[in-house]
């Protein structure tokens, strides 16, 4: 779609006779077909894989993709809105393309027994910060004794997840935008315990219900929205910050494209007080 949609832009714009400076140098095709050929394939990417490892395989070079990722990260943001507030490293993410190891932060009630057979057990209460799980060792961890998980959280940003500390509850750091790995660890647990309640904690903010909005749909999970209501932004409005013009615009797309009752007078007030709140102003 990105790809699509940038050259659908760049041939409006050649037609008009304006300039595409921005992004490309018509003098130089070499370049022009790579950066192009770079986004329809991050498009299009099914396997995991390293930056390097991914620029190799699609562009026979292991630092070309990392040499053009600030304009593939401009113009991700500028032809999605979904990305518009997403770092490059994150709208990668979305496509199985890591800039590190993915690791999935996880801390709580509950155990996970580690490789083949009877394998080890990490208990996740002996753990008070929790611990990062490899995506690449997911697969092979296994949940046990998760009966007494009431609650699965999900929270938006690092410093709340270290300072968050709650009973008979799994908690699970999303670093903003969900990936794949973090998905699947999500629906392996709502497959053992569909029965526990699902929870977002995020910023009370466009972006923080965006991100909410896309964990619901693409988990499948019944989530709900966690301390992202009225009464935050009653309680904390000494922190709230101002909507900026770019948030009431993105803030009205939303409102169209969303009939949730658990969030729409949510955006309404948001909307008339001309309000924000980040997650970390909330006090645990």
């Amino acid at each position: 779609p990105v790809a699509s949609a940038f050259i659908s832009w760049l041939r409006q714009r050649l037609d008009e006779g304006k300039s595409i400076k921005e992004y490309l140098d018509l003098e130089d095709s070499k370049a022009t077909k790579e950066l192009i050929s770079a986004i329809t394939s991050i498009e299009e990417n099914q396997q995991e894989s390293y930056i390097r490892e991914f620029s190799v395989q699609t562009l026979g070079d292991s630092k070309m993709l990392e040499n053009r990722l600030s304009m593939i990260g401009k113009i991700m943001r500028k032809f999605s809105l979904r990305y518009e507030n997403m770092d490059t490293y994150e709208i990668l993410a979305e496509y199985g393309i890591y800039h590190t190891p993915n690791y999935v932060y996880v801390k709580g009630t509950g155990s996970l027994r580690v490789g083949t057979g009877d394998g080890s057990i990490i208990k996740l209460e002996c753990l008070r910060q929790g611990i990062g799980l490899s995506g690449e060792d997911l697969d092979s961890l296994r949940w046990e004794d998760l009966s007494e998980v009431k609650r699965v959280i999900t929270i938006e940003n690092l410093t709340t997840f270290f300072r968050w500390e709650e009973e008979h509850a799994i908690l699970i750091y999303l670093g903003g935008y969900h990936n794949t790995v973090r998905r699947n660890l999500l629906k392996n647990i709502y497959n053992i315990i569909p029965y526990a309640e699902y929870l977002h904690f995020g910023d009370i903010d466009v972006g923080g219900f965006e991100i909410y909005l896309d964990l619901c749909k693409k988990t499948g999970i019944p989530f709900q929205p966690y301390l992202m209501g009225i009464s935050q932004l009653e309680e904390y409005k000494s922190c709230a910050r101002k909507l900026t013009e770019n948030d009431r615009k993105r803030l009205s797309v939303l409102k169209e494209k969303t009939d949730r009752a658990d969030i729409l007078p949510v955006l309404m007030y948001m909307e008339t007080h001309g309000i924000k709140l980040e997650q970390e102003s909330i006090r645990i």
